[in-house]
């Protein structure tokens, strides 16, 4: 049992623990799923700053006016994501809401969502994330969330976040996610002090997949730090922070444009006209990056052990769970701060994968 645990009230007769942790999706889990949690931690963290009055920008104050004169948002009103909006406009100085910064989640329908662990996740590291959501997707109520009329797809939701994010912001970091992956609660900090590692960086990864991490038959010849990978398949764009240049690039580039997904070995050409015609069928974004970005001439880096997790059991578009090669083998303790899991004062080196 993870003793110690500064969020676990007690345990009931049936194995279970009640959780006070926002970024675990359930309030009572069993003891089974404390134990691996990998938010476990005996130290409590300090709350991020915040105004007095514990508003984070203009829309809380316009929200708190509303309430006073009776006007309160409902489960099914945008009131929340507009309110989000108006907060990203006009923060208060002492918010967390960090202009440098904008975080893209996009996200779709899934069997058991993921969604809220991943924008809690978000916030604990200090981020604040803009939901890109297709129809039909959970509601976090708090985010601010510009949903798709009809189905975007997997390739052309995450070209629509990034543009809106370069149209709409003038941040100096762009990071794209997944909305099933889950963060240490250093990673915003970590990565700002690591940006970037080549004057040639592409991207910079916080999900590290298994081989990624692993030589082939040698598993202790990589350790942990910042590694450059070169790869002729990229594997696993879920967390990726991108130069606003480098972002908008790639956006631009004619890949991005014609891009119709890994086509079969046989009926390539009726695969073709069927995902013209209806580009939501659109995927294996991670692949179309990857070849965005090499033709770009731009490198690829991983953070060993990852800060970012993989935790859902069920694909939105049917590829599978988080076992295997689906997830870090190294992951990050969110225990223990990353600079002492992460060795990068000129430690970064680069290997050739697959």
């Amino acid at each position: 049992m993870a003793d110690g645990c500064v969020y676990r009230q007690g345990i009931d007769a049936q194995d279970h623990v009640a959780c006070l942790n926002d970024a675990v999706l359930q309030d009572v889990v069993p003891c089974a799923a404390c134990e691996s949690c990998p938010f476990h931690t005996t130290t409590k963290r300090e709350p991020l700053p915040t105004v007095p009055t514990g508003r984070k920008g203009l829309g809380d104050l316009v929200s708190d006016a509303l309430a006073a004169v009776g006007i309160e948002k409902t489960d099914d009103c945008r009131c929340g994501s507009r309110q989000a909006k108006l907060n990203r406009w006009w923060p208060f100085d002492a918010s967390r809401i960090d202009p440098r910064w904008t975080v893209a989640v996009t996200t779709a329908p899934r069997a058991e969502t993921t969604l809220t662990q991943c924008v809690s996740s978000l916030r604990a590291a200090g981020w604040e994330p803009i939901v890109f959501a297709e129809p039909g997707s959970h509601k976090v109520g708090d985010a601010e969330t510009i949903w798709n009329k009809t189905q975007r797809g997997v390739w052309h939701n995450w070209l629509h976040a990034s543009r809106w994010c370069l149209k709409h912001t003038r941040a100096d970091w762009v990071l794209t996610v997944q909305d099933d992956v889950i963060f240490h609660p250093d990673s915003k900090a970590f990565a700002e002090s690591v940006l970037w590692p080549s004057e040639r960086c592409g991207f910079l990864s916080l999900y590290t997949p298994k081989h990624y991490q692993l030589k082939h038959d040698q598993p202790d010849r990589w350790g942990p730090g910042i590694r450059r990978i070169t790869t002729r398949s990229l594997w696993g764009a879920c967390a990726l922070v991108w130069p606003r240049d480098v972002l908008q690039a790639v956006v631009d580039h004619p890949v991005a444009r014609k891009w119709v997904g890994v086509l079969p070995r046989t009926g390539k050409a009726e695969a073709r006209r069927e995902r013209k015609a209806n580009p939501a069928l659109v995927a294996n974004s991670d692949t179309a990056i990857g070849r965005i970005v090499r033709r770009l001439q731009r490198e690829f880096w991983f953070v060993d052990p990852s800060p970012a997790q993989h935790v859902a059991r069920f694909s939105s578009i049917g590829h599978g769970g988080n076992l295997g090669r689906r997830n870090c083998h190294r992951c990050a303790d969110h225990a223990r701060p990353l600079t002492e899991q992460v060795p990068h004062s000129g430690q970064t080196w680069s290997v050739q994968h697959g």
